[in-house]
C-alpha cells in the first residue's frame, strides 16, 4: 500500500470516529509502515503480531519469483510455509483476538499481506458471501463480533 492510500486509509479512520482504535500489524515493512502512519493520525499506537507476517518462504526469501519459479511450484523448498500452516497461523491470530473479552466492543484495526487478509476472510467466507473479486489493498473490512462469533462483515473501497 502506498503513503497516498495509507494516509487516505487514515482519513477514512478518523472520519468514521475511530480515532480510540486499536492497532494490530504485521512487523514487516510495508504493513508497519502503513500501521504506523494510521496510528500518527490517530494518535495511537500500534502492537506488532508476527502471526500477520507474510507467508514464510524459507530458503526463497528475498529472491524474485522468476528465479524460482520451478521450486515454488513443486513447493520442495526448506522451510517453506504450506497453506495449511498459514492457515493455522491466522487461525490462532484470529481465534486470540476474538476470544479476548477485554477486546469486547473495541474497534481493533489489522494491518497485513493481502494473503493473510485473504485468509483471515476465507476463514469467515463459508457463512457470509464475500465476493472474492472484490479483494484487494484499497479496500477495508468491517469484521463485526460478539462473544468470540462474527455477526456481520462489510466492507468499503476506498478511493485514492
Amino acid at each position: 500500500m502506498g503513503i497516498t492510500t495509507s494516509n487516505n486509509l487514515a482519513v477514512f479512520f478518523k472520519y468514521k470516529n475511530l480515532t480510540k482504535a486499536s492497532i494490530v500489524s504485521s512487523p514487516l515493512k510495508r504493513a508497519a509502515q502503513t500501521a504506523e502512519i494510521i496510528a500518527r493520525k490517530l494518535k495511537t499506537s500500534v502492537v506488532y503480531d508476527s502471526r500477520l507476517s507474510e507467508r514464510d518462504f524459507g530458503e526463497l526469501t528475498g529472491f524474485l519469483f522468476e528465479e524460482v519459479r520451478d521450486k515454488v511450484l513443486s513447493q520442495r523448498i526448506c522451510g517453506f510455509e504450506n497453506d495449511n500452516q498459514l492457515r493455522d497461523r491466522i487461525k490462532n491470530f484470529w481465534n486470540d483476538l476474538v476470544q479476548d473479552s477485554s477486546l469486547e466492543n473495541k474497534t481493533i484495526v489489522i494491518v497485513t499481506h493481502s494473503l493473510v487478509i485473504n485468509m483471515l476472510l476465507s476463514l469467515i467466507n463459508y457463512k457470509y458471501d464475500l465476493d472474492d473479486s472484490k479483494m484487494n489493498h484499497k479496500r477495508v473490512y468491517n469484521v463485526r463480533t460478539a462473544k468470540g462469533t462474527v455477526v456481520s462483515v462489510n466492507s468499503v473501497l476506498l478511493d485514492e
